[in-house]
């Protein structure tokens, strides 16, 4: 659904934020919600304690973004992984087999993908490493879009670095040090 705001009963949407983050689609859905209420009115953005990884991702749709000083910010990176017990298993006497129902050996070599019964092999998991790359270049060109600031000055404070508010703002990842108050 859409953020829809009275026009003429605001003058600009104040956005508290408190969040560790979370699903990266959720938050590239709500990121071009903000970004459109931004582009009708002032979106200011208040952190509370912390904006990290998906939270700083909606905090970037802000006009102007205020970090209290001992806020965490930052945390731009994209993890994944899995866990896989099939060796384990084997040691004592369990076997898997997976059946895909398939006769094409790449789509059953991906058919238990997400399963913690069989490992990736090479080709798996360079497929989810390069989802995963896709995933981390569009935050990273989210957040400068939204901050106005250059993907390059973005990627310094990434990869998974967090910042209180001092430092994120001497970093560009904040405007303002203050809180909602302010």
């Amino acid at each position: 659904s859409s953020i829809k705001v009275a026009d003429q009963w605001s003058k600009a949407v104040v956005l508290r934020l408190d969040s560790p983050g979370g699903s990266a689609l959720a938050s590239d859905l709500l990121w071009h919600q903000l970004m459109k209420l931004r582009a009708k009115k002032p979106l200011i953005v208040s952190v509370g304690a912390m904006a990290a990884s998906g939270g700083m991702y909606l905090a970037s749709a802000g006009s102007k973004i205020f970090a209290e000083p001992t806020s965490i910010v930052g945390a731009i990176g994209v993890v994944g992984g899995k866990v896989s017990f099939k060796r384990s298993l084997a040691e004592v006497g369990v076997h898997v087999t997976t059946i895909a129902g398939t006769k094409d050996p790449e789509k059953a070599a991906r058919a238990a993908y997400m399963s913690p019964l069989e490992p990736w092999d090479d080709a798996t998991r360079a497929k989810v490493r390069a989802s995963m790359v896709s995933v981390y270049d569009l935050f990273l060109k989210r957040l400068s879009e939204g901050r106005g600031v250059p993907v390059e000055t973005i990627a310094t404070s990434a990869e998974g670095r967090i910042f209180g508010g001092v430092t994120a703002r001497d970093r560009k990842l904040v405007d303002e040090l203050g809180g909602l108050d302010d």
